[in-house]
Parts: structure tokens; C-alpha cells; sequence
């Protein structure tokens, strides 16, 4: 039975839903359930154990451009103008510093390989409908969440805690708050970014992000789009006045084929070079790349996800690895290799030499306006960062793993709200354009960046430079932890799938076994090398990226303690806490239950499912499981995952359904 075609019965016609958050009286359910499914609803509703949570309808989902645009908002922030001067330092080498940016492409793509295969397998669901019964993917918002958690099942809330707890405390938007805050200043004419101002402004953005995205989630979405678009755009712009500039000075650009040679781009490294600079130097180069897997953070939110996920994620990668490499070659041809390799702000000076040569601009002037284009770009990411971060921080709660203040799942709600209903006193009423935000994650979103923004610029507070070293730690420790320790435990989790004994994971994922393998091992690579090398000490590299104060060894130290911490967390959640008050020794179990819909496409005429609800239960129960409802039971072993990889019955039952890259 293909899981989008799901049966030939008509579908019933959608009505209103229920405002489980207001905790009014829903109407009957006209939503093509099944009477098991509304019977668990209603039940839900009246039990404090448990919360149902709605979703988005289908009119409101992420169309096929709207996630491009959201990828692209992601990636084209403030590393691709920042990263590139650290990269061309570390290396010496104009040539070399391409390489990189070819091979953090070639490392996007692999990474988009392995999120979209990982994104369209899991987490796993048995749906049942009398006698039709499908395993099938849920599509959930959460990304790594769901991936690391099905990867690694015990110790219980391991995987949860220490992926939550270190993406509670960096996840956020602080380094491009810093950037944000600086450059609006130097864009305004200030010389020089004061620390209170730089502080204040980077606040101000996170601020009217999470009110934003709390509002109103279609306007957040439509600002996120029109950034966007608006970011390719000035990335377009770019590299046609450097090529432009190249052109007119043809007579003074260095050849590019001789600085790819071998012999030019590794003329720096020798025997006695120490791998530390390299390693930071690829940490700089995952750093702009690291938002191919933002629509994985997103994915119960996007319309037909079979389909439009797939296709737009690579579709948006493409075009950052393409646009990425030609503005870094851009960037060769225009700024002189001894400028560059000496330490130079390459994107400013890029601009300057280029508006100067073409237009006729000023030094003051072109840097006023570069300041001013890369502020959009950290407002972009902030925006479209806040919106996905949040989201993510939201599926973590629903795990209980927060301290139930002031009451169980808080983190986790929703909530319908507008600017006309605070003003006057109203309730408002969803209606299809509405949808609930996340207000309690987007309110931990805002704290935790300010807490980072306020401890990164107090601790270098006294630095000539206090941005920029503030803004070059951020990154170093979001990219350590983020997008290399994560990665690499991704990458491991899918080798370990594909090639473990017994495993059946090559039945029920939709991606070549083969290229998901090459894909993996490429992932891992990248991420091992900085990994493992950032912390073996150079001499001559003291600091952080181009940080004047803060050591070498500062990101990797932090990212190391904020795992020990979430290691802690998880000691004190597991082992303590069920020993606090009324618990008695009793395990905590969390069982989330997602509730379909059936709708009919006009176009093909076929069944398929819409995820309309999610019922999450808590409850403090005995190991044994006997004070547990068999019920709860049943709907726990609906969505036991471990069946996916060690029951050859059902993964070939699976194996043999038409791929159908299609469900919403």
C-alpha cells in the first residue's frame, strides 16, 4: 500500500479546529479521522497529563519557493564576507583558499544528501486505519533531535539531553546579533562601534525577531522570503562588479590558473607546519555552509514534503555552492594577494576596490555601504534563524526534559496571539490564515542569546576590537559544537545504519545505499579534521580567527565544558530527579503520538495524509510499566522505531511500496 494513496474512501470535508490552547469547547471533528483517533483526541483534552498540539494547515505550509528562499536567507549571512579573511590568513595561499571553498561545497552537498535521506526516513510511524496499516514517515519539525535520538536510543534521554542543552545554550542568533549591532553602526558613519551600542542593537534585533515570529508566523515567513531573495540578490551584485573590476583591470589581475597550481596554493605548507590554522581555517568554511539542513529543522511545516523538501534544499544548495565559489574567485581577482594574505578585511576592501573602480565612490562611502549590506545580511539570519531555532527548541520541551515551570510541557505550547487582541483585551479565534507560535521557545530563543551576547562582548570588553573578537568567538564556539560535533555524530549514526550487521536500513530509506555511504564518509572527514586538529597548538597562531585577545584553544574549551554540562544535565535528570518528591524512583515517559488526516488531491485523484495533531503524554511510571494503560502501550509501540531496522517482515512490506516522494 503506497503510504500517500491510502485508501479509495471518499475524504471528508475539513472544518475548523479545535483551540485546544484557549481551552475552549472544540467542535465536532469533520477531519477524516478515524473514530479511534478522535476518541484519543477528546481524551487527550480532558487529561492534565496530556497536550495536543496542532498543526499547521496545508494552506499555511512552505511552498517549494519559500524554502528556498528560507535556505538561502540561512547561508548567505555575515560568514560568507567574514570567513573568507581568516581562510585566506591561515592558508597564505589565494589558491589554497579556493580549494576550501570548493571542498566546503563538495561538503554541503553531502550534507544535504544525508539530512534529506535522513528527513524522509524518520522518525517512523505505524498507521492504522481498520485494515490498512502503513509504517511511514512523520515528518517533524527538530532536525538532528529526531535523527540523534533514533540513532541512539539508550542510555534513555541521552541523545535528548546532550543535543538539547548545548542548541538551547548556542543555537541562537548571537554572533550575527554582534555583526548586526556593529555594522549598522559603521553604516550610520560612527568610526568606531562602541560596546554599549554594539550590545544594544544586537538585543534590539533577537528582540523584534522572537516578537515578530511570535505575532504573527505569516509575516515572519514573508520578511524571511523578501530577505532572502533580497541577500541573493546583493550576492549577484557582487560577483558581477568583481568581475566587472577584474575586467577593467586585466592588465593588474594575478592569473588564477597559476595560484590553483599545486606548486602556488601549497606553497606554504611544509614539513613543519602545524595543522591547527588549516583546521580553524575549514571551521570557517562549514561556518557560511552550515544552513543546508535548516528546512530539516522546519519539515512538519512544509507542504508536501516528499517532494518539496527534496527538491528545494538541493535546488538552494546548488545555488550557494555556485554563488559561494564565484564570489571567493571574485575576491582573488580583485584584492591583491599580499593585502589578503596580510589580514585585510577582504570583503570590505573587495567593495571598495570595486565601487571605486566602476562608480567612483570614495573609501568612506564604500565602506559605509558595505557596512550597510552585510547589516541585511545579519538581520536576514537572525530572522530566518529565529524562526527555525525556534521551532527546534520546541520539539526538544516536548521531550520534558525542562524543569516544569510553571507547569508540565510550558516550553513546549503554542499559542494564537496578535497585536489587535492585546490591545484590546481580545481572544483571538484561528482562522485559516492564523497560525499558534511557539512564544515560550521563542522567549528561551531571546534569553539565551542575550546571556551570549553580554558574555562574549563583557568578556573582551577590553579589546581595541571588542565586536569583532566578540563576533569571531561566537562562531568559532556555534561551529565547534554545532556543526562539527553534530555532524560527525550524525555522520557516524548513518554508517553505523548502513553497514552494522542485520541492520535493514538500506530497505526503508529512500537514498542509494551506495552514494548515502560516500556521502557519510565525506561528512565525517570534513568534520573530523577540525575536529581533531584545532586542538594540536601553532606557535604562530595564537589567537582565535582575527581576534586580538582571545586564545586559541577558547572554542574548543567552551564547547567541551557546554557538553560536560549537558552531560551533567542528563546525570541529574535520569538518576536524581526521580528521586525528588512524589516520584518515587519512577521513570519519566513521554509518548507523542502524531494524528493524520485523510484529503483527496483534485489533480491526481489520489489519498493522502495530512499530520493534523500531535498528542504528547507524560506520565511518572514504574520500569515494570504495570501502572501504565495498555492503550498508552499500544501508541507507544506505534511509533517504537527499532522494528525499521530488525524486522525483515515489515521493512520488506515497505521495500516493495512504489517510491513516492509525497506526502504532506
Amino acid at each position: 500500500m503506497n503510504e500517500d494513496t491510502i485508501t479509495n474512501q471518499p475524504a471528508v470535508p475539513e472544518a475548523g479546529r479545535p483551540n485546544f490552547e484557549s481551552g475552549s469547547q472544540p467542535q465536532p471533528w469533520a477531519l477524516g479521522l478515524t473514530a479511534e483517533e478522535e476518541e484519543a483526541l477528546d481524551r487527550a483534552k480532558n487529561d492534565p497529563d496530556q497536550k495536543v498540539f496542532v498543526g499547521v494547515r496545508p494552506l499555511n505550509k512552505l511552498g517549494r519557493f519559500e524554502v528556498i528562499l528560507l535556505i538561502l536567507n540561512r547561508c548567505i549571512g555575515t560568514g560568507v564576507f567574514m570567513s573568507a579573511s581568516v581562510i585566506t590568513q591561515n592558508t597564505e595561499s589565494l589558491g589554497l583558499s579556493i580549494i576550501y571553498w570548493m571542498c566546503g561545497s563538495i561538503f554541503a552537498l553531502a550534507g544535504t544528501y544525508l539530512y534529506v535521506e535522513l528527513g524522509l526516513t524518520i522518525p517512523r510511524f505505524t498507521w492504522k486505519d481498520g485494515g490498512d496499516e502503513a509504517e511511514i514517515c512523520t515528518f517533524c519539525n527538530g532536525g538532528e533531535l529526531n535523527y540523534l535520538t533514533y540513532m541512539m536510543k539508550r542510555p534513555k534521554f541521552f541523545a535528548v539531553c546532550v543535543f538539547g542543552i548545548p542548541f538551547f545554550i548556542i543555537g541562537n542568533t548571537a554572533a550575527n546579533s554582534i555583526n548586526f549591532g556593529q555594522n549598522v553602526l559603521l553604516a550610520a558613519g560612527f568610526s568606531k562601534a562602541s560596546y554599549g551600542s554594539t550590545l544594544g542593537l544586537g538585543i534590539a534585533a533577537t528582540l523584534f525577531a522572537c516578537i515578530l515570529h511570535g505575532l504573527s508566523r505569516t509575516w515572519g515567513i514573508r520578511l524571511n522570503s523578501f530577505l532572502g531573495f533580497s541577500k541573493a540578490l546583493i550576492l549577484f551584485f557582487l560577483i558581477i562588479i568583481g568581475l566587472a573590476t577584474a575586467g577593467v583591470n586585466s592588465n593588474k589581475t594575478p592569473s588564477l590558473t597559476n595560484d590553483l597550481s599545486p606548486p602556488a596554493a601549497f606553497r606554504h605548507v611544509t614539513p613543519n607546519s602545524k595543522p591547527f590554522k588549516y583546521a580553524e581555517a575549514f571551521l570557517f568554511v562549514l561556518f557560511p555552509f552550515s544552513g543546508f539542513h535548516q528546512a530539516n529543522y522546519v519539515l512538519a511545516e512544509i507542504d508536501r514534503p516528499k517532494t518539496t523538501f527534496k527538491r528545494s534544499t538541493f535546488t538552494a544548495i546548488f545555488i550557494v555552492c555556485l554563488m559561494f565559489t564565484l564570489l571567493n574567485i571574485a575576491y582573488t581577482l580583485v584584492v591583491p594577494e599580499h593585502e589578503q594574505t596580510g589580514g585585510v578585511d577582504i570583503g570590505s576592501r573587495f567593495f571598495e576596490i570595486s565601487t571605486a573602480t566602476l562608480f567612483g565612490t570614495s573609501s568612506h562611502q564604500a565602506g559605509r555601504a558595505f557596512a550597510g549590506l552585510k547589516a541585511v545580511s545579519s538581520l536576514g539570519n537572525i530572522i530566518v534563524v529565529t524562526f527555525t531555532a525556534s521551532r527546534v527548541k520546541q520539539e526538544i520541551a516536548k521531550e520534558n526534559i525542562l524543569p516544569p515551570f510553571p507547569s508540565r510541557l510550558f516550553w513546549a505550547k503554542s499559542y494564537y496571539i496578535s497585536l489587535r487582541g492585546l490591545f484590546r483585551g481580545q481572544t483571538i479565534q484561528p482562522d485559516n490564515s492564523t497560525e499558534s507560535t511557539p512564544i515560550p521557545a521563542l522567549f528561551l530563543h531571546w534569553l539565551f542569546t542575550t546571556v551570549l551576547v553580554i558574555a562574549a562582548l563583557v568578556g573582551v570588553r577590553s579589546s581595541e576590537h571588542a565586536a569583532r573578537d566578540a563576533y569571531f568567538f561566537v562562531v568559532s564556539v556555534y561551529a565547534y559544537v554545532l556543526d562539527v560535533v553534530f555532524f560527525a555524530w550524525v555522520a557516524l549514526g548513518v554508517l553505523y545504519l548502513r553497514i552494522s550487521p542485520g541492520s535493514l536500513w538500506y530497505l526503508i530509506s529512500p537514498a542509494n545505499h551506495w552514494v548515502s555511504i560516500i556521502a557519510a564518509l565525506i561528512f565525517l572527514t570534513g568534520t573530523a579534521f577540525p575536529l581533531i586538529c584545532m586542538w594540536i597548538p601553532d606557535p604562530a597562531k595564537k589567537t582565535l580567527g582575527q581576534s586580538d585577545s582571545t586564545a586559541w584553544y577558547t572554542s574548543q574549551t567552551v564547547g567541551v565544558a557546554v557538553f560536560a554540562f549537558s552531560i551533567l544535565y542528563w546525570v541529574g535528570f535520569k538518576y536524581i530527579v526521580p528521586h525528588i518528591g512524589n516520584h518515587g524512583g519512577r521513570e519519566l515517559c513521554s509518548i507523542r503520538t502524531p494524528v493524520f488526516r485523510k484529503e483527496k488531491d483534485s489533480n491526481t485523484n489520489q489519498y493522502y495524509l495530512v499530520r493534523t495533531y500531535e498528542i504528547v503524554k507524560t506520565y511518572w511510571g514504574n520500569s515494570d510499566r504495570s501502572d501504565v494503560d495498555q492503550t498508552l502501550i499500544e501508541r507507544e509501540k506505534a511509533m517504537e522505531t527499532e522494528h525499521s531496522t530488525g524486522d525483515l517482515r515489515l521493512a520488506e512490506r515497505e521495500s516493495a511500496i512504489p517510491t513516492v516522494w509525497e506526502i504532506r
